[in-house]
């Protein structure tokens, strides 16, 4: 895996852990130069608390800069590349929530946001930010367990069977939807529905995007002898090249020799590819 040297990750209290994936402090340096990032999409929902300048962003192939980000935000489900710069003194906290965690903690149906970046509304979250602002990191970190621990709602009946499947996704030989539905004696359509509602996108989907997510992964696992793009299609049943490149398209605006070109640059990271603070403190 690709190492994001301006990204450190830092551990959710072991009771948050169904909720809140990791904890992501990015920075830059004061008196460094601009540095430009591009997060591969995941599908998951993302809190950012800004402390430093305005960090300027954008999703795909759109200009840069189409966005900022000025002090606390939500951002998601996240469907596209997201490309952002760093500024010398950028600092900011981003929460990665996992699943059904952003609804857990904001009690809203994710398919009710229309936009894909929206204001944070919860209990004291000015104050918390504060607070966060001049604290140290792991200050920081301890900080956001207690208030999240202090918000987060259990699992509501409705969304026990989904969570209960989640492993049909990795299973080839399942249709993840109607074995829910089975399981839980639903219907596909209710299924679907409960999806959007707590994820904020559907089944088909995240099946989607799990082969489409294991394709980047191999190729960064090679990027110092990348892979053919026939033996991806083959190995990751694709009907053909047309159907690879529609996914690039979907996901990165690009095609898949253009990404095996651009991934030398190191600026292209997946989700979880910052230095793990947690190790480097055991």
């Amino acid at each position: 895996m690709i190492t994001d040297h301006h990204g450190d990750l830092y551990e959710s209290a072991p009771a948050l852990q169904e909720i809140i994936t990791h904890y992501y402090h990015v920075y830059n340096p004061a008196g460094s130069s601009n540095v430009n990032k591009h997060l591969a999409p995941n599908l998951e929902m993302m809190v950012v608390l800004n402390f430093g300048p305005t960090i300027p962003f954008s999703f795909g192939s759109e200009p840069a800069g189409t966005y900022h980000l000025e002090a606390i935000s939500a951002v998601g489900p996240l469907r596209k590349m997201l490309n952002y710069t760093l500024v010398p003194g950028a600092d900011a906290m981003v929460l990665n929530f996992h699943l059904n965690g952003f609804y857990r903690i904001f009690n809203t149906a994710i398919d009710q946001y229309k936009t894909v970046v929206f204001p944070v509304v919860l209990p004291y979250i000015q104050e918390l930010w504060q607070e966060l602002k001049a604290a140290t990191i792991q200050q920081r970190v301890d900080l956001l367990n207690d208030y999240l621990l202090s918000i987060t709602t259990d699992n509501d009946a409705a969304s026990q069977p989904l969570l209960a499947g989640k492993n049909y996704f990795h299973d080839p030989v399942i249709q993840p939807a109607k074995a829910i539905a089975a399981n839980a004696q639903l219907s596909e359509r209710t299924v679907q529905l409960r999806f959007q509602k707590y994820t904020g996108y559907s089944p088909k989907e995240l099946l989607r995007f799990l082969r489409f997510k294991a394709v980047i992964n191999t190729i960064i696992s090679q990027k110092e002898n990348l892979p053919d793009v026939f033996d991806l299609i083959a190995t990751f049943n694709y009907h053909d090249q047309s159907h690879l490149i529609k996914d690039f398209r979907h996901y990165l605006d690009t095609t898949p020799q253009q990404f095996m070109k651009v991934l030398k640059d190191n600026n292209f990271f997946v989700t979880g590819s910052g230095r793990d603070k947690n190790q480097a403190m055991k």
